[in-house]
């Protein structure tokens, strides 16, 4: 990179650093607004299903339009509504409304993400992609470190109030940093000769065709997408896990998550430095088996300091997973086309989260906490098995070398 190069990854990286310690503050500062309330476990749990209602109602269309609209103003225009909605939240005068906000605000955030791959993509050097992945990746996870901590340190002297203020905050610093991010030029015609789709049906369609003529591409979506699903249905559970079958309270279950939270940043720490020996697939497909193992372990496990290594595992290898995912999807997806393959299908995995997340908390009631847990963790490392098998055969390798992505 160049000088100006360097300053402008900086920004960006500032400000994501920014968004994501507003994003990890705000799901503990709504969660206790909520509780405040309506004092219902059930009206806060709802609160995980909500953001996936949203992304699946408007998902695709988030895609149909940041592919169109100038990215870098996408990205801080973004946060700064988010970052105003958010501000919503104090003066909300119903439970209905704060959902209503908080679904705005996941839209918000698939609209920044469907934008921020094809920005990255053309912001940093092919030869720079998986490193800038992964310090990307060491920020955002130290800011799953940090928000939290920081969230509980002002709730212990304040109301939940103070922590959305400071929440609104971040995402308004980090709408302003990205303000001054370089504005890039990514126009279909100049990278892929492909003219805006006239309507949404024509936009599936070139989705479709898309993953049809690129059966390896579409392969590690379908992995990383699945991943998702089964690791957010077990997430759902993970408090009732922790209370009912490692019989720990809610300070273990705090550490435990911080645990994640250090193998995470410690991951894609290991990611960056190892960026330039180790191959972007070796990343992807060992890295998830891995992450799926890890979790795997947390699920069978019985006492804290198993939990805890399982989770750590979980964190490092999941880290190194999403360096080489972003690596490659940032190479293999045409950048005019970026937004809306991503978006339809974060669209399509959300509406199968809901419904995971749904007969999960059925078959918890009647199965156990454990049964459930142990069965999403190793659909988590088949899902991993079948990226590894993806990742490592012989026409995945030159899938691999024809994203740049070695």
């Amino acid at each position: 990179m160049t000088g100006s190069d360097r300053h402008a990854f900086a920004i960006v990286l500032t400000a994501l650093a920014a968004a994501g310690l507003g994003q990890t503050m705000l799901l503990v500062g709504v969660n206790v607004l909520v509780l405040d309330r309506t004092h219902s476990a059930p009206a806060v749990a709802l609160l995980w299903i909500v953001p996936q209602v949203a992304l699946l109602a408007a998902g695709s269309f988030v895609g149909r339009y940041t592919d169109r609209w100038d990215k870098r103003r996408t990205l801080a225009l973004a946060n700064i509504t988010a970052g105003a909605a958010v501000l919503l939240l104090e003066i909300a005068p119903s439970t209905l409304v704060i959902y209503g906000v908080f679904g705005c605000v996941a839209v918000l955030g698939g609209m920044f993400r469907a934008a921020f791959n094809p920005y990255f993509r053309e912001l940093v050097p092919a030869s720079g992609r998986t490193r800038g992945n992964a310090a990307q990746g060491v920020f955002q996870y130290g800011a799953l470190i940090l928000g939290p901590a920081l969230a509980g340190a002002l709730l212990i002297h304040g109301r939940p109030d103070t922590v959305i203020g400071c929440v609104a905050a971040a995402l308004l610093i980090s709408g302003a940093l990205l303000s001054f991010a370089p504005p890039l030029t990514l126009t279909p015609s100049l990278h892929d000769g492909e003219a805006p789709a006239p309507s949404y049906l024509d936009d599936l369609k070139m989705v479709g065709a898309f993953l049809k003529a690129r059966p390896i591409a579409a392969g590690v979506l379908a992995c990383a997408g699945l991943f998702m699903v089964f690791g957010a249905g077990a997430d759902a559970q993970e408090v009732v896990f922790v209370h009912r079958a490692l019989h720990l309270g809610a300070s273990d279950y705090g550490l435990l998550m911080s645990t994640a939270g250090v193998g995470y940043f410690a991951g894609s720490g290991l990611s960056f430095f190892t960026a330039t020996k180790t191959p972007v697939r070796w990343l992807l497909g060992i890295g998830q088996v891995l992450a799926g193992v890890g979790y795997l372990l947390y699920a069978v496990s019985h006492d804290f300091w198993t939990a805890a290594a399982g989770l750590t595992v979980l964190g490092m290898a999941q880290a190194m997973a999403s360096t080489g995912y972003a690596t490659f999807i940032q190479g293999a997806l045409p950048v005019s086309q970026m937004g809306r393959i991503t978006a339809s299908l974060r669209s399509l995995f959300a509406g199968l989260t809901i419904l995971f997340t749904v007969v999960g908390g059925y078959l918890v009631q009647a199965a156990g906490v454990r049964i459930w847990m142990v069965g999403a963790s190793s659909a988590m490392v088949v899902a991993g098995l079948g990226m590894a098998a993806v990742c490592l055969l012989p026409s995945g390798v030159a899938e691999f070398r024809r994203a740049g992505a070695v």
